[in-house]
């Protein structure tokens, strides 16, 4: 019984935990701090990060959301001078010290072409 409740009371604490770690308030890369670009779509997409311990590195996180949105967007057939702003990410799962998490951004164009899927 006191294993039941130990793990019990280890897991309501994780998950509080994990829940505290998503990334919340500003979002990465703010569209509003962007001047003449065009919003053309929106990405979304899970990529995978490996946890160390209970700290949760946040820049790395956030470039590594980044880097697998703009490649989503680039297989999704985006093109020209795009770029993703207003990112976004949650963690969803964890299983063996790496953590899955899903992700979500605007993709924009830069320049005056309007060219959004190919």
């Amino acid at each position: 019984m006191k294993r039941f409740v130990s793990g019990l009371v280890f897991g309501l604490l994780f998950g509080v935990i994990v829940s505290c770690a998503s990334h919340s308030g500003e979002p990465y890369k703010p569209l509003s701090g962007m001047p003449n670009v065009n919003v053309i779509g929106s990405v979304q997409t899970n990529f995978e990060s490996r946890l160390e311990g209970f700290r949760t590195d946040f820049p790395k996180l956030n470039e590594a959301a980044y880097i697998a949105l703009l490649e989503a967007a680039k297989r999704e057939n985006y093109s020209g001078n795009i770029d993703i702003v207003d990112i976004s990410w949650v963690p969803i799962k964890r299983a063996n010290h790496i953590t899955q998490y899903a992700a979500n951004g605007k993709v924009v164009l830069f320049g005056s072409s309007s060219g959004a899927l190919v």
